[in-house]
């Protein structure tokens, strides 16, 4: 049949004289029971990874698991709190029974679970804790790319803008909602609700990630799609200590989209019978749109920490300057952050008072519109795919080319819409949290702190007379500016008091929260 194209009429074949065969990719289901080596008994929440993906799932309540992997020559990984860790090749296998061994080393170690803490040798729940040697390495803008590949059920996914916040979904969406919807709920150094983006990655010590009903119900519905709980980086009583850590990266696209050249679709349309007869457009250039919008982006990191500690004071202070290029021009990341802790111990180490606070302020260049009905990333990156490689990015006296009377894909030129369309984003967050913890019997601790936080963003955008997003409007400009805050209160009891071989944790307290 014969369809118009560019103006032109062109023959093309329709789906009905075209038939697709399509391979599925094989799929091997494996199975199998973990259990421990001591007592031979099955053990829940083992986290079984398939190594170097994302693909994982948790063993049920008797040692159970069953895995989808994508072929028999995978690794998986089998880790639980408390025991060595092994790796065992498929090759072909569909019953994998595994017989996990105690880490002595790991069960003394201590692991935050809400209100408190715990050894892991007492934990019972879905419980995955990674600590500052296990963290992924790389350009990383959040501290949810720590953990990429690590947790079974933790699947995580960043675009190449870098004023996008990486997608990150515990145990599977929750909701048909996109965005902040569908992310865990976030604890910064016993603070519920604080933004993960308060944080820079080389500040943290350990995260916890609590994915069962058992180990997030003390945070309640908040805790619909899991819990992280992040523990910032101290110096160890006796300690001093001074760092200094940086890196610089290149990010480029990996492979661009295969396009015809000018000369190319020129050709195949004289194969055709058919040319391009609109003289605008065709000036006689072959023009990579790809080139034109994309680029290598350079990123780089430095942060300072200095730190001490002694049996009754400690403090510490950190300061981390990011700035992340995007690949596509015109966007970028900068961002500082300033993190300092104090606190002082008194009355035989009975009392203890600490302040934290954490600063974080950046300025982003975006081509994500605020305004309704537009989204111009999507028409730059659509335009730099169909707009005619037969034109010029300019005119003859230096002014964009474009040809508005254009019809269907390809009707604005890629480079105009990121050369003129300007969104700059200047975000302010702040966070406060004061502490008074008192040891009043042995075993018996009560807490007491306050938090609040502030979230202020402006953004504006301009797009100019020459924008192709504001034809005849001689430019469009607009402001917007929002302020969120939310305090918290909260004080609860502890009592932790082991007898013999037996251990009783009791907790009770009260909080409240106000968002506005």
């Amino acid at each position: 049949m014969i369809q118009p194209i560019f103006g032109q009429r062109i023959p093309v074949l329709t789906t009905s004289q075209v038939a697709i065969l399509t391979k599925p990719p094989l799929a091997i289901r494996v199975t199998g029971t973990v259990t421990s080596a001591e007592d031979k008994q099955p053990i829940p929440g083992v986290n079984v990874l398939v190594k170097g993906t994302t693909i994982g799932v948790s063993t049920d309540p008797n040692g159970r698991y069953a895995l989808d992997i994508p072929n028999d020559d995978a690794i998986l990984i089998f880790s639980f709190l408390g025991y060595t860790t092994q790796e065992i090749e498929v090759k072909g296998k569909t019953t994998i029974d595994i017989t996990l061994v105690e880490d002595i080393s790991q069960l003394s170690e201590v692991v935050v679970i809400g209100y408190g803490t715990s050894d892991k040798k007492d934990l019972t729940g879905a419980i995955t804790s990674i600590s500052s040697e296990e963290f992924n390495q790389g350009v990383l803008t959040t501290p949810a790319q720590l953990l990429q590949g690590k947790v079974a059920g933790l699947n995580i996914t960043k675009s190449g803008d870098p004023n996008q916040r990486p997608a990150v979904i515990l145990r599977g969406p929750s909701t048909l909602r996109s965005g902040g919807a569908q992310e865990p709920f976030y604890v910064i150094d016993g603070v519920p609700g604080a933004s993960i983006d308060l944080l820079a990655p080389s500040d943290i010590e350990t995260i916890d990630v609590l994915k069962d009903a058992s180990s997030t119900a003390i945070y309640g519905s908040r805790a619909a799609n899991g819990v992280i709980i992040v523990t910032t980086k101290r110096a160890k009583s006796g300690q001093t200590m001074l760092s200094y850590s940086n890196y610089v990266a290149l990010e480029e696209v990996s492979k661009k989209i295969d396009m015809l050249t000018a000369p190319e679709l020129r050709q195949y349309l004289a194969d055709n019978g058919q040319s391009i007869t609109v003289a605008a457009d065709d000036d006689g250039s072959n023009t990579n749109w790809q080139d034109l919008v994309l680029r290598s982006a350079v990123s780089q990191n430095h942060n300072l920490s200095f730190g001490s500690a002694n049996q009754t004071t400690e403090y510490g202070l950190s300061i981390n300057y990011l700035k992340n290029e995007g690949i596509l021009k015109n966007t970028a990341l900068e961002r500082v952050i300033v993190r300092g802790n104090i606190s002082q111990r008194f009355f035989n180490n009975r009392l203890k008072l600490g302040v934290n606070f954490t600063n974080s302020s950046s300025n982003s260049l975006d081509q994500n519109s605020f305004l309704p009905g537009i989204s111009y990333q999507n028409a730059i990156l659509s335009n730099m795919l169909f707009y005619l490689p037969t034109v010029s990015p300019f005119n003859a006296d230096g002014t964009y080319k474009e040809n508005y009377n254009r019809t269907g894909s390809g009707t604005r030129n890629p480079l105009s819409i990121v050369d003129n369309n300007i969104i700059e984003n200047k975000n302010n967050k702040l966070l406060i949290n004061g502490l008074m913890q008192v040891d009043i019997l042995d075993g018996l601790k009560f807490t007491l702190s306050y938090s609040t936080q502030r979230d202020q963003n402006n953004v504006g955008a301009y797009f100019n007379s020459a924008s192709g997003l504001a034809v005849g409007l001689g430019g469009i400009a607009r402001r917007n500016a929002t302020l969120n805050k939310f305090d918290i209160v909260e004080g609860y009891f502890n009592y932790d008091k082991n007898f013999g071989k037996h251990e009783i944790k009791l907790l009770a307290g009260y909080s409240w929260q106000q968002d506005r």
